[in-house]
């Protein structure tokens, strides 16, 4: 261990706080523009920060966890302040003559940019249902599979009633008839019609959604898992070494991670084990 560990560890401590702190000044309009620059900010910070040794030694001490609790719900509202701006021009664009390709001017580290690295060793020939779990009132994973894909159904689950509504607008004004948009809980809907399921980062609760694609989805289906690493941990629960069984990882993506810290994983859901007890 560096005998500068503990000065290095104090300093990112005291970077935190200071987010934390200039978050907490502008949380009663999150959609301010002292908000979108104090959190494109603080996504830089974590992006960029170089000490390792000094996060493990922050992750060791049980304190990754209380940041998450304050930061992670604070970015969902950041990334929905977003998707409302996207939102409103996706609809603009929907009536110019013609339509619009892309369907989204989405940002380069938005889930439409990402998702065909997120495609990466998934043979697609095969599969019929997409589901896309928490698809947010800016579907644009959705939208990604209907420009670049031939998958015959498509489907967005959401719990959230505006973001709910505004995803159902979005997807009629476009006239995208491959796309459906249901209300639903990740961890309480029935996964057995879908070939290729792919949870958001931000559905929550995280591995009861997994465990409910493990004991519902049929033999053979295929996960797109994005999953938080290093600094992305103080944004979102990782789930990767917790995977209810028989989810497994068959392969990851390269591609980079981000302004959120994510890597990419495919999972696959194996044989049962039949139950030989009580």
């Amino acid at each position: 261990m560096s005998a500068f560990l503990p000065e290095r560890l104090d300093r990112l401590r005291i970077a935190l706080e200071a987010y934390r702190r200039r978050l907490e000044g502008c949380l009663g309009d999150p959609s301010s523009p002292e908000f979108t620059v104090a959190m494109n900010e603080f996504l830089e910070f974590i992006r960029t920060v170089d000490d390792r040794e000094a996060y493990a030694e922050l992750e060791a001490g049980g304190q990754v966890d209380r940041y998450r609790a304050f930061l992670g719900p604070l970015v969902l509202r950041f990334i929905w302040a977003m998707e409302r701006v996207g939102h409103a021009q996706a609809v603009a664009r929907s009536r110019w003559p013609g339509g619009s390709t892309p369907l989204v001017e989405a940002p380069a580290w938005g889930a439409y940019t990402h998702m065909g690295q997120s495609l990466e060793g998934i043979a697609l020939g095969a599969c019929r249902q997409f589901a896309m779990v928490g698809c947010g009132p800016l579907p644009d994973s959705l939208l990604y599979m209907e420009e670049h894909t031939d998958i015959e159904s498509l489907v967005g689950i959401e719990r959230d009633p505006k973001a709910l509504g505004m995803a159902r607008e979005l997807v009629a004004a476009f006239g995208l008839e491959r796309i459906r948009i249901v209300e639903g809980e990740g961890e309480r809907i029935d996964y057995g019609e879908f070939d290729l399921i792919c949870p958001s980062v931000f559905v929550t609760p995280r591995l009861a959604t997994l465990e409910r694609i493990a004991a519902t989805a049929r033999e053979g289906v295929r996960v797109i898992l994005r999953e938080p690493f290093y600094t992305g941990t103080l944004l979102f629960e990782p789930v990767l070494d917790v995977l209810p069984p028989p989810l497994e990882v068959i392969a990851d993506s390269r591609s980079e991670p981000g302004r959120l810290m994510l890597k990419r994983y495919v999972l696959g859901l194996g044989r049962r084990r039949e139950r030989t007890g009580p």
